[in-house]
């Protein structure tokens, strides 16, 4: 899987969108040109309209198109203006209630582990997770801009009648649609779709209103009453002036004007639903077959898969939903999520048999494969038993004359250094941010050996505070310095204290996914509270005197995604070229190569080779005392606002850097993949092995 290319293409897809967007507007006026002629040829209605010159000049006719034209364009501006908060939009525009990260409840608790070993193994960040609690049906999405932004949500049903493995296969699959950047393009359709749809819907509301009415005045007409036989007089009144003022005298009739009104509105709407239907076709089709793929290569269980939509197809309702969004966020969910009759010429989703049949061939191969899994591990077993019965037969020596054995160590990690030998760049960027097993399983041993009081209080909004700024201070020297006393109070600095006697400073491979764990909880701060933590975390940095590359990286990482929370106000930010960027990208290589080994200028120099053909001018690696941490976040903020390409070329020349001496220890490990999420560039656990 090529994540650069995932990325890029799902922008470079977004202009397609606009494309069609433009066609069906463009399809729908035509069909309102077509409606109006009708109606101004009709005998008597305008004497005065011969030819179509006459009609265009018509006030009628511009009144028409432009009330059509401003729904449209009104209704895309206010919804995409809407979504720029996040996919927790679309959470709560689907009535979603969000899991509390410390919730009790064993299926919560459940869901929310499996989505913790999704986003760790693979490097992303952990999103929020919802809950559809009004949805009987099994159904699940993802929805965001990006991977810091976006939200899992999952159906009532799904949660109680899906197993562990089952969820997983769903929520792998829609991990799948965050990896590939297909929550970009699903969120910015909601947007399309939404002005397209309208014109459909306020046509069946004026017919329903039509009817509505008609049902009304039969019902006092029916009254003997004298003052019922006024109240429907004057009713008669009221709907007979609206229908002379908004339209033409002859639908002057109440009723009439409103089922008129209604039948034009839904015959054009009929054309934008079906533009609708091809748009989410076109995009989610083969997307949801490449989401399947991924979940099983990830979890190496097809059968969770299978057993999720074979249970789908056996339920009355399968995956539909009773939520009036249905239909314009169809395109985001595991299953179709509505029904209509022009599903089986546009269907956003393929079919549950075809989508079976697509995932047989992986059945076979990992039922194979785990067979021959199970003949190893029995082989082995029987060699392990052989060996202890020979090593029983031949003890005949003391304890003090046994030779002692090394500690067993991680493959691929020597146990003298703790480094991975012969490691090159290749091998790191083969894996960024790829959706595999060994990753998963890597990531399920990490997150048993994090402590249960260090979870608790990752979950925790009250805590995941005191654990951030926990583990910047023990990844410097374990002072706590007295601003967070003097900003945060007395409570705040016994937590940071309590954390810290937890936290074990050398397992570094525990730090940074257990900030990555605070996530959720630091997302349900108010605004104020942000501005105050964000403040205290930059004075804890600048509070020491030597720069720690990966405390300033946890900053950023854990900054950037909630500015996207709590600044509401968000400006386009500019897209940077990397010919412009030369300083920022320099002043990265430098703080890197006094992490990679004793010859800085030569790990500089050998990263700097990648991306020298992109920059202007030439530089130079800086002395590590001129390294500045807030030029070294701003460099981080910039990098991070390039194109996929770009961004392709700096995460080459940051792990050229890393790697020049072909070694890697686990605290380089660690500030590699800090460096790398600062980026935006999410890079998996390297597995054991």
């Amino acid at each position: 899987m090529d994540f650069f290319g995932a990325q890029d293409r799902a922008k470079r897809f977004t202009w397609k969108l606009v494309l069609a967007y433009t066609l069906a507007v463009s399809a729908i006026t035509i069909v309102v040109f077509i409606i109006t002629t009708v109606m101004f040829r009709y005998p008597g209605l305008f004497p005065e309209v011969d030819t179509i010159w006459d009609q265009l000049k018509q006030p009628e006719f511009f009144v028409s198109v432009l009330s059509l034209l401003s729904i449209m364009f009104g209704s895309t501006y206010l919804r995409m203006h809407q979504l720029k908060r996040g996919g927790s939009v679309v959470a709560e525009l689907l009535n979603g209630v969000k899991v509390n990260p410390s919730t009790r409840n064993d299926k919560e608790k459940q869901l929310l582990n499996i989505v913790d070993e999704m986003a760790i193994a693979s490097g992303l960040p952990v999103p929020e997770v919802y809950i559809l609690n009004e949805e009987d049906g099994i159904n699940a999405f993802a929805a965001g801009h990006t991977p810091d932004d976006a939200v899992i949500g999952i159906s009532k049903g799904a949660l109680k009648r899906l197993k562990r493995d089952e969820i997983q296969a769903v929520v792998a699959h829609e991990f799948s649609h965050i990896y590939h950047g297909d929550i970009l393009l699903n969120i910015r359709l909601i947007g399309f779709l939404t002005g397209i749809i309208r014109v459909h819907q306020i046509g069946k509301s004026f017919f329903a209103l039509g009817g509505l009415l008609i049902t009304y005045f039969l019902k006092l007409f029916q009254q003997k009453d004298d003052q019922d036989l006024l109240r429907f007089f004057m009713s008669m009144l009221v709907v007979f002036l609206v229908g002379f003022l908004f339209f033409f005298p002859v639908y002057s009739l109440g009723f009439v004007f409103f089922i008129t009104i209604g039948v034009v509105f839904m015959t054009i709407g009929y054309i934008g639903l079906i533009i609708g239907k091809i748009l989410q076709s076109s995009i989610s089709r083969q997307r949801e077959f490449l989401a399947d793929a991924s979940a099983v290569q990830y979890t190496r269980n097809p059968g969770g898969l299978v057993k999720a939509l074979k249970k789908i197809v056996h339920t009355y309702s399968e995956g539909e939903l009773s939520s009036e969004r249905a239909v314009e966020l169809n395109h985001l969910f595991f299953v179709n999520s509505c029904k209509s009759y022009m599903d089986r010429f546009f269907s956003s989703h393929p079919s549950i048999p075809e989508r079976l049949y697509a995932l047989a061939p992986l059945v076979a191969k990992y039922s194979m494969q785990k067979q021959q899994e199970e003949i190893i591990r029995y082989k082995n077993k029987k060699i392990q038993e052989s060996k202890k019965e020979e090593k029983a037969r031949n003890t005949d020596s003391t304890a003090t004359s046994s030779i002692p054995m090394p500690p067993v160590g991680i493959p691929g990690i020597s146990d003298t250094i703790g480094a991975m030998d012969a490691i090159s760049s290749e091998v790191i960027l083969a894996i960024i941010a790829s959706l595999d097993t060994p990753q998963r399983d890597t990531a399920l041993r990490l997150l048993s050996r994090i402590p249960d009081s260090l979870r608790d209080d990752a979950r925790n909004p009250w805590t995941a505070e005191a654990l951030i700024l926990a583990l910047m201070i023990v990844n410097q020297d374990k002072v706590i310095p007295n601003v967070v006393e003097e900003k945060g109070g007395t409570h705040l600095m016994k937590e940071v204290k309590r954390i810290i006697s937890v936290l074990d400073a050398d397992d570094r491979e525990l730090h940074l996914p257990l900030a990555e764990l605070t996530f959720p909880a630091l997302k349900q701060m108010s605004p104020a509270q942000f501005r105050a933590f964000s403040e205290m975390m930059r004075e804890v940095v600048r509070s020491y005197d030597g720069l720690s590359l990966f405390t300033v990286s946890l900053m950023v990482i854990v900054l950037h995604p909630l500015k996207k929370v709590f600044i509401r106000a968000r400006e386009e930010k500019p897209l940077y070229l990397l010919k412009d960027l030369g300083a920022e990208v320099s002043l990265v290589l430098s703080a890197l190569a006094y992490e990679s080994g004793s010859e800085p200028e030569k790990a500089w120099a050998a990263g700097y080779q990648k991306v020298k053909d992109y920059i202007t001018e030439p530089y130079s690696c800086m002395a590590r005392e001129n390294i500045k941490t807030e030029a070294l976040e701003n460099a981080f903020l910039k990098l991070r606002q390039t194109d996929p390409f770009s961004e392709k070329v700096v995460v080459e020349a940051v792990v050229e850097t890393i790697v020049y001496d072909q070694t890697l220890t686990i605290a380089q490990l660690e500030i590699l993949r800090a460096v790398l999420d600062s980026l935006g560039t999410p890079i998996p656990l390297l597995s054991a092995g």
